[in-house]
This record gives C-alpha cells, sequence and structure tokens, in this order.
C-alpha cells in the first residue's frame, strides 16, 4: 500500500474542503493521516489524503459535500478500536472523517431519551447520565474509554448490560445520518416533521438500516437512545465450571430468564491472564470496589468488602469460569434472582466463587488504556468472534478450543498465546477467541496509551511471521463459525457478509446501497461493496 506523502497537493479534495470548513478542522500532515488511518487490524490499507474533525453537524455536513463535489470516497471513524478494517482506506485519494468532536450531549429526562453525538464515548455518555441517575439499557463495550457512539452503533457491539438488553443497536430510536451527496436524514420519530425522537416506530424501520453498516450507507452524526434509571442494587456472581459443557449450559439457561444485565465466561487460558500477576486493569478494578467498600459508598452492592477481600487470585486453576451481574431496585428482586442463579449453576455442576472479577469489571468498567489497547504484558492482540443460537454455542465453543489446541505448536513457536471467551446478548451466545503476542504497537495504538506505557513499548521490531499465522488461524476459526450459522459484528471489510446471503437478499441490500450511495465512495469495501 501506498505511504503517506510527506506534503498534499493543493487538489480538488482539498480545495472543496477549505472552501466549507475551518482550516482547524483539515489535517494535511502525514503523521496524523498515518495514524487515523490505521485500526487495531494490521491489515493492509492505505493512508488518507486528508483528515477532517468535524467540531458540528453543519461542518460535517460540509466535509461529506467536499468530498462529493471532488468524488472521493469517504471513510468514517470514531475511537478506532475496532480490528476488522472498517473504517481504514482501500484506495488513495480518499478522506477520513474523524467524528471524535461530535461530542455533544442532550439528556430528555422527561421522554426518556438522550441525543448523542456520533463523537461521544461510551465512558462520557454514562457519566453524563449517571449524574442523573439515568443509564442506556445498553451502556457500552469494555473499550468505552475509547469507543464512540457512533462507532458502536456503526459496528454494532456488546457488553455492558447486554445479557438483558441485547445489542447497542436495541437501545437506539433515531438516528441522525448525512448520506453521500451530504443531505441530512433522521429516522424513527424524528423523521417527523413536528416530533421528538422518542420512538423507533414510524413507517419502516429505517434506523436500522444504518446500525451496523460501518459506514458504508451513511455518516452517522447523532444517535438517540433510550434511558432507563439506574438500577439501585446490584449483586456478583462467579462460579467454576469443570467443563466446557457446563459454561454453556449454565449461561444458555440463565440467559432465557432475562434476569441479569451480564453474563460471561473465560477458558483457563484467559482465567491465567486474569491473575493478580498479569492483569493490572483487574487489580484496578478490584482496588475501586475496596476503596468504595471502605468509604462506604458501594450502596446496594453487596459483599463488597468481602469481594474486595477475596484479591485476583479466585481464577488460578479455575478451568472454565462464569460471570454473572444482577442489578435491581429492589434489594428483594436481586436476593430473589440470586438464589435462582444459585441453584441452577447449582443444578448444571458449578461451584460458586468469590464474585471478584465481574465486581472488577463494574469497578473499571471501561478499562484502562493499557489493557484496552494491548494486553497487561505489553502485547497486542487481535479477536474473532460470532454470535451463535444456543444450540449450536456448545458446537462452536468446542471447535474454537479445537482449532487452538491443533494449531497450539505452531502458535507457542511464534509466541503467540490464545483465549477465548462467551458473552450473551440476550438470548444469543458470543463466542471471541484472542490471540496476543509481541509486535511493533505502530503510531495509532501509540496515540492512545499513556505515555509511561508509550515509552516502553515504543521501538518493538516487527513481527511479521507472528502476524502472518495469527491471520491465518483467525480465518479459520472465523470461517468455521460461519459454516455453522454465526453472525458477526464488527463486519467491516474482514467478515464475509454478502458470500453468506441468500442472493434475493444480497440483491436487495445491493439495491439499497445504490439508492443511497449510487456512486460507491462511502466506505468502499465495506459490507463487501
Amino acid at each position: 500500500m501506498a505511504a503517506a506523502p510527506d506534503t498534499l497537493p493543493t487538489d480538488a479534495l482539498l480545495a472543496a474542503l477549505q472552501a466549507r470548513l475551518p482550516a482547524e478542522a483539515i489535517r494535511t500532515d502525514a503523521a496524523t493521516r498515518e495514524a487515523l488511518s490505521a485500526d487495531l487490524s494490521y491489515l493492509p490499507h492505505h493512508v488518507a489524503s486528508a483528515v477532517v474533525a468535524p467540531r458540528s453537524r453543519d461542518q460535517l455536513v460540509a466535509a461529506v459535500a467536499a468530498a462529493h463535489s471532488a468524488h472521493r470516497a469517504v471513510y468514517v471513524r470514531g475511537g478506532g478500536v475496532s480490528y476488522t478494517a472498517g473504517y481504514t482506506p482501500q484506495s488513495e485519494g480518499a478522506l477520513l472523517l474523524d467524528l471524535r468532536g461530535l461530542d455533544q450531549i442532550e439528556i430528555n429526562e422527561h421522554d426518556m431519551y438522550v441525543v448523542a453525538g456520533a463523537g461521544v464515548t461510551w465512558m462520557a455518555l454514562d457519566a453524563a447520565l449517571a449524574a442523573k441517575g439515568l443509564r442506556t439499557p445498553y451502556w457500552g463495550p469494555l473499550s468505552g474509554r475509547f469507543a464512540t457512539v457512533g462507532g458502536a452503533l456503526s459496528q454494532n457491539s456488546v457488553f455492558h448490560g447486554a445479557a438483558m438488553h441485547r445489542t447497542a443497536a436495541d437501545s437506539v430510536v433515531g438516528l441522525e445520518v448525512v448520506l453521500a451527496d451530504g443531505s441530512l436524514v433522521r429516522t424513527g420519530s424524528w423523521a417527523q416533521a413536528h416530533s421528538l425522537p422518542f420512538s423507533r416506530v414510524f413507517g419502516p424501520d429505517l434506523t436500522g438500516l444504518f446500525l451496523g453498516d460501518t459506514g458504508a450507507f451513511g455518516v452517522k452524526a447523532a444517535a438517540a437512545l433510550r434511558l432507563i434509571e439506574r438500577p439501585a442494587h446490584t449483586t456478583y456472581l462467579s462460579y467454576r465450571c469443570e467443563s466446557l459443557e457446563t459454561m454453556v449450559r449454565c449461561k444458555t439457561r440463565l440467559s432465557r430468564l432475562m434476569i441479569a444485565s451480564e453474563i460471561f465466561g473465560f477458558d483457563r487460558r484467559y482465567n491465567a491472564a486474569l491473575s493478580a500477576a498479569a492483569s493490572s486493569s483487574l487489580r484496578e478494578g478490584v482496588a475501586a470496589v475496596a476503596a468504595a467498600a471502605a468509604q462506604g459508598g458501594l450502596k446496594g452492592i453487596a459483599s463488597a468488602a468481602r469481594i474486595a477481600a477475596a484479591g485476583t487470585g479466585v481464577l488460578d486453576d479455575v478451568p472454565y469460569s462464569l460471570h454473572v451481574i444482577l442489578d435491581g431496585h429492589a434489594r428483594a428482586s436481586v436476593d430473589a434472582h440470586e438464589a435462582i442463579v444459585e441453584r441452577i449453576c447449582r443444578e448444571e455442576g458449578a461451584t460458586r466463587l468469590p464474585g471478584t472479577i465481574p465486581a472488577a469489571v463494574r469497578g473499571s468498567p471501561y478499562k484502562l488504556p493499557r489493557p484496552g489497547i494491548v494486553n497487561a504484558a505489553g502485547e497486542v492482540f487481535l479477536a474473532v468472534h460470532a454470535l451463535l443460537p444456543p444450540s449450536r454455542a456448545l458446537e462452536a465453543a468446542r471447535a474454537t478450543e479445537q482449532i487452538l489446541a491443533a494449531r497450539d505448536d505452531e502458535l507457542s513457536a511464534a509466541k503467540v498465546s490464545t483465549r477465548f471467551l462467551c458473552a450473551m446478548s440476550g438470548t444469543e451466545v458470543l463466542i471471541e477467541a484472542l490471540f496476543d503476542w509481541r509486535d511493533e504497537i505502530g503510531p495509532f495504538r501509540a496515540s492512545l496509551l499513556e505515555r509511561a506505557d508509550r515509552e516502553e513499548l515504543q521501538g518493538l521490531p516487527p513481527a511479521p511471521a507472528a502476524r502472518e499465522l495469527v491471520a491465518k488461524v483467525r480465518a479459520e476459526i472465523r470461517d468455521c463459525y460461519d459454516r455453522l450459522g454465526g453472525v458477526h459484528l464488527q463486519v467491516g471489510k474482514y467478515y464475509p457478509l454478502q458470500e453468506l446471503m441468500h442472493a434475493p437478499t444480497r440483491d436487495l441490500l445491493g439495491a439499497i446501497k445504490q439508492a443511497v450511495d449510487g456512486a460507491g465512495r462511502m466506505s468502499p469495501g465495506n459490507l463487501g461493496f
């Protein structure tokens, strides 16, 4: 792929941008363009010709219109913590939109929705809502310190709140979207000329059209999300499972009841990585729980002091672990749900552990910078995942273990370690395998790390052999999930969407793309376009 030139010639794109936008919104220096054109994937990409960082909806509209007039491709990024090349340019001359400046938050407590700019991070949104005792149903990924609302909705996302409220897309009631020609559309009740963005229902569900599109259909400027009152009481439960079957059965049985906010579990290697010696993020979360317990600041959190005192070694030598977070507005309801969880796990042969891990996750819900970008040992990591129905989840989990075991000697020789997790999104099972290895961190990862971590890790040599092996095994697992009927979040340019579709559905998708972006300039390559 082409390297970024040191200077950008004054061409049609730059002229169009300069005519419509303030100078401070346009970046053409090589360092910015190189850093922002890369994601976490190490997949090949070009470098954008220019980066525009709009600070308002009007500036965003102007930037898209400028690219349209100059006949240039447009790619869109939020926090950038993607590993499927969802915003990386695939040709020269593209415009990259950095939407982190669209960070406005408007809370409507009476009608119970919030309008968040596409660049608002989930951490910032949650903090603003917490001050009013509110929350979105789904309230962000573990990378929410960096991940933005617009990015999560473009990619779709699961974790905080997902076991009860499903994916990020399921919390959306309406969108503001800039189409390829610079026109602005609204969806849901927001499309009603005299209404507010309080409901997703107003004719056909046009909101869903732009969720999970990875920017291929338009650029999200803002999203209206549902609100709920923050639960007053929380309990953290963890269990030791002797087999993969036990963990999956517990998770799927619990998910049917819709009583848990989060349900997730780890294999032995992931458990080991979360030990006190390996995980600074876990120690930070436990420290947050301990500090709050000491100050009496954990209202509604059962047995906080006991959880904190248990420390971080609770997963040592645990084959599989299961973790459950229960939230409720009444202590009695949370206690009753805890009894149900305990009964089901006991029936399936799981044994109780201190709830340190889920407590630590809530104690530091959006991770520290280092573990969110590299692991605690300073290694880079990549993931591959699928959402599956419960009837196929155990087969997919077993296949994940079998593929990793078959490649274990080869991976170990390349100094690549592996682990995998399972998490619930409603009754759907997300399985994700991760690969960790020592490698050059690159300018994008470096830009997100704290100074001390950046200084420690910059200068590491590239590891092309490890990358190539990871790419091979990662693709093998992806293809296995596809054969089992799995579907994917973060489709980007990595997961084969159109190849897996029935032909009439694929044709309809193409017709929609033609209608909203006939020239094919919105995020070319994404969704297979």
